[in-house]
C-alpha cells in the first residue's frame, strides 16, 4: 500500500488472474497512488526513478499484453510513456495502456459490498517495517531485492494499527480498503518522510515486498488494495 510508496486510495488495479495465492496481490497495489498523486517536493529525476521502478512493479499486479517478457517490455516503452504521464499530459490508465498492460473496461455498475469488521475481529495480517542500508538499533538483516538491509525488528504499523476492513467489489475486480488508527497514520508518514531513499518491508498474510520510499507516505482515507480472489471469511472473524 502500492507497491512510489503511497497508500491513499487510487483508481481500479486488477491483479494478473492466479499469479499468487489469495491477498498475495493486495501487496503489489499499495503503492500505486504516489505516481498518480504527483511528489510535489521531489526533483525531476527522484520522480523519474520512482515511475521507474514502480513501472516495473506493475509486471507483478496488472495483466501485461507480454506476460513473459513483462519486464523487458515495460523497460523498453517506459521513455516514450512516461515522460507524458510525469508532465500531466497524460492519465495513469493511458500510461498503463502505453506501457502495454492491459486493464479492465470501466464499469458503471456500483460497487458491491461483500462485507466489513473492525478491530478486533480483523484476521488480516498486515505489517510495515522500515528497512535501510544502514545497520541501526533493534535492526536484522535480511536479503530484499537481491541486497543486504536492515529491517526494523518493530515495525511502524501492524495489525493493533488496523481499526476497519471493508470488502467490496468494483467491476468484477475486489478491493480491500484497510483503516489505520491517527497515531499508526502520523507515525508512517514522519517516517518515511525521514528516510526517502530507504525501503519499506510490507508484509501480508505472509507474502513480502520491499519497495524504496520515494516520498512520504500519506494514508488518506486508507488503503485500497486489489484481491481478487479475497473472500470475507479470511479477512474477518464472526463477532
Amino acid at each position: 500500500m502500492t507497491f512510489n510508496v503511497n497508500v491513499s486510495t487510487g483508481g481500479r488495479r486488477s491483479a494478473r488472474p492466479g499469479a499468487r495465492p489469495t491477498l498475495r496481490a493486495l501487496l503489489l497495489t499499495i503503492l500505486a497512488g504516489t505516481i498518480a498523486s504527483g511528489c510535489s517536493g521531489c526533483s525531476r529525476k527522484l520522480q523519474e526513478k520512482g515511475l521507474h521502478q514502480h513501472a516495473l512493479n506493475m509486471c507483478d499486479a496488472l495483466t501485461h499484453e507480454s506476460p513473459s517478457s513483462c519486464r523487458a517490455e515495460v523497460e523498453r516503452r517506459f521513455p516514450e510513456c512516461g515522460r507524458p504521464f510525469l508532465d500531466m499530459e497524460t492519465n495513469f490508465e493511458a500510461y498503463a495502456e502505453c506501457l502495454g498492460f492491459v486493464l479492465p473496461k470501466a464499469d458503471s455498475t456500483p460497487a458491491l459490498f461483500l462485507g466489513e469488521c473492525g478491530a478486533p475481529f480483523i484476521l488480516a495480517k498486515v505489517s510495515i517495517s522500515l528497512a535501510t542500508t544502514a545497520r541501526t538499533d533493534g535492526s536484522e538483516p535480511r536479503e530484499l531485492g537481491g541486497r543486504t538491509q536492515y529491517v526494523s525488528k518493530t515495525p511502524l504499523l501492524s495489525k493493533p494499527d488496523l481499526t476497519h476492513l471493508r470488502l467490496e467489489e468494483h467491476g468484477g475486480v475486489r478491493f480491500v480498503l484497510l483503516e489505520v488508527s491517527e497515531e499508526a497514520a502520523q507515525r508512517l508518514e514522519a517516517t518515511t518522510r525521514a528516510n526517502i531513499g530507504e525501503s519499506l518491508l510490507i508484509a501480508v498474510n505472509g507474502f513480502e515486498i520491499a519497495p524504496e520510499i520515494t516520498s512520504a507516505i500519506s494514508f488518506g482515507p486508507g488503503l485500497f488494495l486489489a484481491a481478487p480472489d479475497a473472500e470475507i471469511q479470511e479477512l474477518c472473524r464472526d463477532p
